[in-house]
C-alpha cells in the first residue's frame, strides 16, 4: 500500500515551536512585540515586500529647487543590475541594432556586387565608408553598453518640510513620478519602474543640498526583518516571531562595495539609535577581528547598550566547525549578545525537504567559540533558518536562507516578545537583566558543545517569568564586568606553554550602575555571593562580597592531568540569599590540551576507522613541532557504497590576529572508497586545531582513515626580499625534521607602486549626520591621490596602515573613491583590499581616501599615509634560481629539485631581475612581490590558507560567503632600482659633443641671426598667447620682417582658434583658409616630396637639412590640416543651411584636392597626426560609418607628452571634417572613435553623437545622450 499523505509541516518554514514563541503568544496574545521598536541593521528593508516643469499640485514658497542626477545602476545591487541590463538589451537594444547591422551588411554587399574590380580612390574610400559602419556595429554589439536609467532629483521645502521627486519618467513628467518627504517622517515610498520593482525612500538633509536615496544593497536584510516582526494578518503561519513590533530599517550594507558594511554606516546608525527609542537591534552582519572587544565601532555599540539602554542581539558567525570562529561583534563585544545557529527536524521536513529527519544539531559551520581573550563568544542560540520574505526586486515572494544571520533574528524577534511582556505589565529591564534572564532560562541541547549552543537555545516564557519574577533582586538592572589578568573576559590556555604548571588569574569583578541612577542606590549596594564551578581542576574562593567597587580574586587552573583535547568550565556567581535566580556573573575557563609528536611518529599522526555521522565533529589538537612549517592531511574512505561531504578545517591562533589569518577551511566530497589529500600551511610551536565535520545535511555514515604529516622544508630567512641594486641575493633552505625532496621556485605576480598624498583636505561633516551627541564633532581627512595607469590591469588599492581593521580599528572609515580623468565613479573599496580588485583600462586615475574621527589630532597623524597600488602583471615573471653564486652570475646550471636532508643548510642564489620584465612605468620606490616555494610534491607545493570572512550578509548553506584564497608559498618581494636609460636627448647630446669644435668655431659668426632668431620666436609664441584683438599690430610686424617665415601665419592661426574655442565663425574660417593657403605657398612641396624620396642622403651637411625638411614638413602638415578642417567646416554649414552637393561642389573639390596633398605625407586615416581632419572628411562625405569607426577608435588612450597632443588634434581636426564633408561618415566615426579610445572626452563624445544622428543609428544616439552627464559629471561622486 502506498505510504500515506503527510500534513505539510508549516511550523519549520519559520520556527517559533523552538524558542516557545507560539506557546506564549497563544498564551499571551497582546504580548506580540506591540511597543517595541526593532532597528534591523542591515542591507535596509524592502517595505513593499509583499524637461522638468514643476506641477502646479507642488507647494514651493521660496521658489527655490534643488537639481541633481543619479544613475539607477548605482541605486541597484549587482544582480538587479545583471537582469534590468539583459532586459534592456533584448528589449530595446538588440532590435534596433540588428536592423542597423543588417541594413549596413546589405549596402555593404549591394556595393560589392556593383563593385567587384574597386580600383578607384572614390570607391575604395565609399567602400570603407561602409565596412566602417559594420565594423562599429558589430564593435558596439560585443561591448553592449547598457548603463541604465538616469534620473534627474528634485529637492524644495513646501513650507512645511523638505521633500524630493526623481524624475523616473526620464521624460522631465514630474507629475507622473511620486513626491515623497523623508522616510522618518510619513512611512513614504516610491517604486523606481515595473520593471525592476525597486522600492526607494528618501532621506534629505543640509537644508535641501544632499538627497539621500535609500535602497537595497541586497535581499537579506527583508529576510532578517520578516523573521524578527513580519506580519501577515491573513496568514498568521507565516508571521514573523514578533507581528505587533515596529521595524526601523537602517542600510549600513554599502551598494558599491557589494552590500559590505561600513564605519561610516555603522557610526551613523548607532548615533540614529541613540538619539531615537529604539528597544533592539539586530545586526546580522560582522566580520572577523584582530582585538576582541575594542574600536572606535565597538565602542559606540557599547555605548549605545550602556547609557541608552538598547539591547543588541547579532549574528555568531558562519565560519565554524573550527573553536574561536566566532565574529566581530557577535561573538567579542561585551555588551551584545551573540547567537549562534541551531537547526531542528521541523526545519529538515519544512525547509530542506529531507528525506530522512535527524536529531536537532547545529549546523555544521555555525561559529564557535571562545573568542581570543577567553569569553565564551556565543550567548544563546536559535533556529538558523527560515522561508520567509524577500524584496519585490527579486521577483520572489520568499526564499530559504541559512545562517546565524537567520538565528540572531530569530531570537531578536523572541527577546522583543518578552520586552513587549515587560512593557505591558510594567515591568522595569535592562539590557544586563534581559541577558541574564535569557542565558538562565536557555534550554540545554543534548550533543551539542557548549561553544556553538551557549547557554542554550532561548525560551521567551521562561524568561519572562525570570524577570519578573526577580524584578526587584538586588542588582537586577546593573551590569557585572568581568575581566581577567591581560585584558581578558575569561580564561583561556591552549598554548604548550601555557600547560607546563597550574596558572594563577586574577578575576576582576566591577558594577557598573546606569548613568543616572541615585546615587543612594550606589552606595546602598552591596551583594554576597556564592561562588561555585562545574569542574574540579578550577580552585576559586566560595564566597565573594561585591559593593560599588572593582573587586577582585585569584582562580587557580591546573591544567596538568587533562586528557588531550578540548575542556571547559565556569565559575559561576549566585547570590547567596537567592539561589534560584541563577548565575548572576560567569567567568569561563578553556583549556585545550593537544597532542604531542614522539620520536617514534615519524612527524605522522593518524586515526584509522573513524564514523562520521551527519553533523558529527572530529576535533583532534596537535602540538606542531618546531620545525615543521607544513603538514598534509589525508582522508581515505572505507565506505563502498555512500560518498561523504565533508568541511575541513585547521586553525592556529596568534596574539592580536584574526582566526582567518591562520586558517585552512575546504569543502569537499570524498567519494566510495575515495582519496582526499589536502596541504596547508603552519606556525611552528604552536597549537593546530584539525577539525573534520560531516555536513549536517548529509545523510548516512562513513568510516573514514584519517591521517597528519608534518613537513619541514623552509628558508631559513625570516623575510625574502632583495633590492635590484645589492646585486645577487642569498636564502639558505634548510630540512630540519626529515630528508625531503625539494623543486625551489620563485614567481613575481604583482608590481606594487606606492602612492603618496597629493593633497589633504579636513572636513567638519553634517551637522544632522556626523554629529553625536553632546556636540562630539565627526570630521573627515580626505585624501587624493593620483595615478597614471600605462596598460590597463588588474588593480588592487590597499591603506596598509589601516586595512584589516574595521570594528577593531581607532578610526571610523577608510572608504576610498576612484574616479577616472573626467571625474567618472569607477570604483570604491574599503577594510578589506582583497574584496575590492578592480579591471582598469589605461587613464589617468583620482583616489580619494576619507577617513573619519571625531578627535581631529588623530586625523592629522595619517594625513602622510601611503596608499599601495598593487597591479597584476600580465602573466607572472618566473625568476631562475642557482646553487652557486658563480652559476647565478654567468647564467649558468640553474637549481633544480633536489634532497635537502635532514640538519643541513643549503644555499640559494637570486640574480637580479632583467629590467624587460618590468612592467611600463616601474620606477625606484616600486616593488615587485610574489612567492617562492620549495615544495615538490603538489599537495605541498600547492598548499593554500581559505580565508572566510564573516559575511552574514547573504544566505549560508554550503560555501561560506566571500571565501577568499591566499597561496601560503612564502612571500617574496624585489624593490626596484634606478632602471637603465636610453634617453635619445643624452645620445643627441653626445652627437652635438663630437662635433664641438665645429660649433665652436662658429659661435660668433652665428650669435647676432641666433639672436635675431629667438627674439622672432618669442614675439611669435606670444602671438600665439595674446588675445587675438591685442596682436593685430604685431602680427603685422612679424608678417612684414618675416614675410617668408611660415610660423607667423601658423601661430595667427592658432590665436583666432583659440579665440573662437567653443565654435569658430564661418567668416573667421575664410580668414583660416586664407592664411592655409599663404603658408603653403610658402613652402617648396615639390623640393620636400624629393627629399623624402631619396633613399639615402650622403651629402655632407646631411643633418642639417634634415633637420630643416622636418620643419618644413611638420608646417605643412599642420598648414593642410587646418586649411581641410576650415574647408570641411564650411561644406556641413553649407549643408546646414539646406544646399546640396551642387551647392558646396567648389569646397568639395577644394577639400578633396587637400585630402589629396595630405595623403602624400602622411597616413590620414589611420594617423593619429591627421585624425582631426580624416573623421570630418569622412562624415562631410556622408561615410558616417567611417566617420564614427575613427571617433571610437581614438576612445581609451591618454598621451601625457603636449606635443604630440598638439599633433593630434590638429591632424584629427581635418582628417574627420574631410570625411564628413565627403558625407562618409561611417569613415568619420571610425576616426573619432579612435581618437575617443585613446583620450577621453565630452567634445568627442558629441562628435560621435553628431555622426550617429548622421548615420540614423538613434538607439546610439539616444544612449549616449542620455548618459553623457555619468562619464562626465562636472564634480566627483561625493561619500
Amino acid at each position: 500500500m502506498a505510504s500515506s499523505i503527510q500534513p505539510f509541516p508549516v511550523e519549520g518554514i519559520l520556527p517559533k515551536k523552538e524558542t516557545g514563541a507560539i506557546s506564549f503568544l497563544t498564551k499571551y496574545p497582546n504580548y506580540d512585540g506591540r511597543g517595541v521598536v526593532i532597528a534591523i541593521l542591515d542591507t535596509g528593508v524592502d517595505p513593499a515586500a509583499q524637461g522638468l516643469q514643476i506641477p502646479e499640485s507642488w507647494t514651493v514658497p521660496s521658489g527655490k529647487f534643488h537639481i541633481g542626477v543619479k544613475s539607477a545602476y548605482e541605486l541597484f545591487p549587482k544582480t538587479l543590475r545583471e537582469r534590468v541590463g539583459n532586459e534592456a538589451r533584448e528589449k530595446v537594444w538588440n532590435p534596433q541594432q540588428r536592423a542597423a547591422l543588417t541594413e549596413a551588411l546589405r549596402a555593404l554587399e549591394a556595393f560589392d556586387s556593383a563593385h567587384p574590380n574597386c580600383t578607384s580612390l572614390e570607391d575604395k574610400t565609399e567602400r570603407e565608408d561602409l565596412q566602417a559602419k559594420v565594423d562599429i556595429l558589430n564593435s558596439l554589439d560585443k561591448k553592449y553598453p547598457e548603463r541604465g536609467a538616469v534620473f534627474d532629483c528634485v529637492v524644495f521645502h513646501d513650507g512645511k518640510t523638505w521633500r524630493a521627486c526623481m524624475d523616473t519618467s526620464e521624460r522631465g513628467d514630474l507629475a507622473s513620478c511620486t513626491v515623497l518627504c523623508p522616510y522618518k517622517i510619513n512611512q513614504e515610498y516610491g517604486r523606481i519602474s515595473q520593471a525592476d520593482m525597486m522600492t526607494y525612500s528618501f532621506n534629505i538633509y543640509d537644508e535641501g543640498n544632499t538627497l539621500e536615496i535609500v535602497t537595497n544593497a541586497g535581499s537579506h536584510g527583508t529576510h532578517v526583518a520578516c523573521i524578527a516582526a513580519g506580519n501577515f494578518p491573513d496568514n498568521s503561519d507565516h508571521n514573523g516571531i514578533a507581528p505587533g513590533a515596529q521595524i526601523v530599517g537602517m542600510k549600513i550594507g554599502d551598494t558599491r562595495l557589494g552590500s559590505m558594511e561600513t564605519g561610516t554606516a555603522l557610526i551613523r546608525a548607532m548615533k540614529y539609535v541613540m538619539e531615537n527609542k529604539v528597544d533592539l537591534i539586530n545586526y546580522s552582519y560582522g566580520e572577523a577581528a584582530h582585538i576582541c572587544n575594542t574600536g572606535r565601532v565597538v565602542d559606540l555599540i557599547n555605548e549605545a547598550v550602556n547609557e541608552k539602554g538598547v539591547i543588541f542581539v547579532t549574528s555568531a558567525g558562519n565560519n565554524g566547525p573550527a573553536l574561536s570562529t566566532v565574529g566581530t561583534p557577535g561573538g567579542t563585544t561585551s555588551s551584545v549578545i551573540g547567537v549562534g545557529a541551531h537547526v531542528t527536524p521541523q526545519m529538515m521536513a519544512a525547509e530542506y525537504s529531507m528525506r530522512e529527519l535527524l536529531p536537532p544539531m547545529h549546523y555544521t559551520w555555525s561559529s564557535r567559540g571562545p573568542a581570543h581573550d577567553g569569553a565564551l563568544g556565543v550567548c544563546i542560540s536559535a533556529p538558523g533558518g527560515a522561508i520567509a520574505s524577500v524584496p519585490n526586486w527579486t521577483l520572489r515572494g520568499c526564499q530559504l536562507m541559512n545562517g546565524t544571520s537567520m538565528s540572531s533574528p530569530n531570537a531578536c524577534g523572541s527577546i522583543a516578545l518578552v520586552l513587549s511582556a515587560l512593557k505591558a505589565t510594567d515591568v522595569y529591564f535592562t539590557p544586563f537583566s534581559v541577558r541574564r534572564a535569557l542565558e538562565a532560562t536557555a534550554q540545554n541541547v543534548s550533543g551539542v558543545e557548549v561553544f556553538a549552543l551557549g547557554q542554550g537555545i532561548v525560551q521567551v516564557e521562561a524568561a519572562f517569568n525570570h524577570l519578573s519574577k526577580h524584578k526587584e533582586s538586588v542588582g537586577e538592572h546593573i551590569n557585572f564586568s568581568v575581566s581577567t589578568s591581560g585584558s581578558g573576559r575569561g580564561i583561556y590556555l591552549r598554548e604548550p606553554a601555557q600547560l607546563v604548571k597550574p596558572a594563577e588569574v586574577t578575576v576582576s569583578v566591577e558594577p557598573v550602575f546606569e548613568k543616572d541612577i541615585d546615587p543612594s542606590k550606589k552606595i546602598n549596594f552591596q551583594v554576597n555571593f556564592c561562588l561555585t564551578c562545574t569542574q574540579p581542576w578550577v580552585k576559586f574562593p566560595t564566597s565573594f562580597l561585591l559593593m560599588n567597587a572593582n573587586r577582585t580574586f585569584a582562580v587557580k587552573v591546573d591544567p596538568r592531568g587533562l586528557p588531550e583535547g578540548v575542556h571547559y568550565a565556569e565559575i559561576q556567581a549566585y547570590e547567596s540569599c537567592n539561589v534560584e535566580r541563577g548565575a548572576i556573573f560567569r567567568v569561563p575557563v578553556t583549556v585545550i590540551v593537544p597532542v604531542k609528536l614522539t620520536e617514534t611518529s615519524c612527524n605522522s599522526l593518524s586515526w584509522p576507522a573513524q564514523v562520521f555521522t551527519p553533523g558529527h565533529v572530529f576535533r583532534k589538537f596537535i602540538h606542531v613541532p618546531f620545525e615543521a612549517s607544513y603538514a598534509v592531511l589525508r582522508l581515505n574512505s572505507q565506505d563502498k557504497e555512500k560518498s561523504g561531504r565533508f568541511l575541513l578545517h585547521t586553525l592556529q591562533m596568534s596574539p592580536q590576529h584574526a582566526y582567518k589569518k591562520h586558517e585552512f577551511s575546504k569543502f569537499v566530497t570524498i567519494s566510495d572508497q575515495g582519496e582526499g589529500v589536502y596541504a596547508f600551511s603552519l606556525l611552528n610551536d604552536r597549537t593546530l586545531e584539525l577539525c573534520i565535520a560531516k555536513w549536517w545535511a548529509n545523510i548516512g555514515d562513513v568510516c573514514v582513515d584519517i591521517s597528519l604529516s608534518f613537513f619541514g622544508a623552509q628558508f631559513r630567512n625570516r623575510q625574502l626580499s632583495m633590492h635590484g641594486g645589492e646585486g645577487i641575493a642569498r636564502f639558505d633552505i634548510i630540512s630540519p625534521l626529515r630528508d625531503e625532496e625539494v623543486s625551489p621556485s620563485l614567481s613575481l605576480t604583482t608590481a606594487v607602486c606606492p602612492l603618496r598624498p597629493a593633497d589633504s583636505k579636513f572636513r567638519c561633516l553634517s551637522k544632522e549626520r556626523d554629529q553625536l551627541k553632546d556636540g562630539r564633532q565627526i570630521h573627515s581627512l580626505e585624501l587624493t591621490y593620483n595615478f597614471h595607469l600605462i596598460k590597463g590591469c588588474e588593480v588592487t588599492l590597499d591603506c596598509s596602515l589601516l586595512s584589516d581593521h574595521l570594528y577593531e580599528s581607532e578610526f571610523e572609515s577608510q572608504l576610498w573613491l576612484m574616479y577616472d580623468g573626467n571625474k567618472q565613479f569607477v570604483a570604491a573599496g574599503d577594510a578589506y583590499p582583497g574584496q575590492y580588485t578592480t579591471k582598469l583600462e589605461k587613464n589617468d586615475f583620482t583616489i580619494i581616501l576619507q577617513v573619519r574621527h571625531e578627535r581631529r589630532e588623530l586625523l592629522e597623524k595619517v594625513k602622510d599615509v601611503v596608499l599601495l597600488a598593487k597591479m597584476k602583471l600580465a602573466s607572472p615573471v618566473s625568476v631562475d634560481l642557482y646553487g652557486t653564486w658563480q652559476a647565478a652570475l654567468t647564467g649558468g646550471k640553474k637549481l633544480n629539485s633536489f634532497v635537502a636532508h635532514q640538519g643541513r643548510c643549503y644555499p640559494l642564489f637570486v640574480p637580479p631581475v632583467p629590467e624587460d620584465k618590468f612592467p611600463k612605468g616601474c620606477t625606484p620606490g616600486w616593488y615587485i612581490s610574489g612567492q617562492m616555494t620549495l615544495a615538490k610534491e603538489e599537495p605541498g607545493k600547492s598548499k593554500k590558507s581559505q580565508l572566510t570572512s564573516m559575511g552574514q550578509s547573504e544566505s549560508v548553506d554550503e560555501p561560506q560567503r566571500r571565501r577568499r584564497w591566499k597561496k601560503s608559498g612564502t612571500r617574496f618581494r624585489y624593490f626596484v632600482t634606478e632602471l637603465a636609460s636610453k634617453s635619445k636627448a643624452a645620445e643627441k647630446k653626445k652627437e652635438k659633443d663630437s662635433q664641438g669644435g665645429k660649433d665652436s668655431a662658429n659661435k660668433d659668426k652665428f650669435s647676432v641671426e641666433s639672436m635675431n632668431d629667438a627674439l622672432r620666436d618669442l614675439k611669435i609664441s606670444w602671438l600665439a598667447k595674446t588675445p587675438l584683438e591685442a596682436t593685430d599690430e604685431l602680427f603685422e610686424e612679424l608678417r612684414k620682417d618675416h614675410p617668408e617665415h611660415v610660423p607667423v601665419l601658423l601661430a595667427r592661426i592658432s590665436a583666432i582658434e583659440a579665440a573662437e574655442k567653443d565654435k569658430v565663425s564661418a567668416e573667421s574660417y575664410k580668414t583660416i583658409m586664407t592664411l592655409c593657403k599663404e603658408a603653403i605657398a610658402l613652402i617648396d612641396v615639390n623640393a620636400l616630396l624629393v627629399y623624402y624620396g631619396i633613399k639615402t642622403d650622403t651629402r655632407p651637411d646631411a643633418s642639417t637639412i634634415k633637420s630643416d625638411m622636418e620643419k618644413k614638413k611638420s608646417w605643412l602638415v599642420e598648414a593642410l590640416v587646418k586649411l581641410g578642417v576650415a574647408q570641411a567646416e564650411a561644406v556641413v554649414e553649407a549643408r546646414s543651411k539646406g544646399q546640396g552637393d551642387e551647392g558646396v561642389k567648389d569646397l568639395l573639390d577644394g577639400l578633396k584636392k587637400t585630402f589629396d596633398d595630405l595623403s602624400q605625407l602622411v597616413e590620414v586615416n589611420d594617423s593619429k597626426q591627421t585624425f582631426a581632419f580624416a573623421w570630418r572628411h569622412a562624415a562631410a562625405m556622408t561615410h558616417y560609418g567611417r566617420a564614427l569607426k575613427m571617433i571610437l577608435k581614438q576612445q581609451d588612450e591618454k598621451h601625457s607628452k603636449d606635443l604630440e597632443e598638439k599633433i593630434i588634434e590638429q591632424t584629427f581636426a581635418f582628417a574627420w571634417r574631410h570625411a564628413a564633408a565627403m558625407t562618409h561618415y561611417g569613415r568619420a566615426l571610425k576616426m573619432i572613435l579612435k581618437q575617443q579610445d585613446e583620450k577621453h572626452s565630452k567634445d568627442l563624445e558629441e562628435k560621435i553623437i553628431e555622426m550617429y544622428k548622421c548615420l540614423g543609428w538613434k538607439h546610439c544616439q539616444e544612449y549616449l545622450e542620455k548618459t553623457t552627464c555619468l562619464r562626465y559629471p562636472s564634480a566627483y561622486r561625493p561619500f
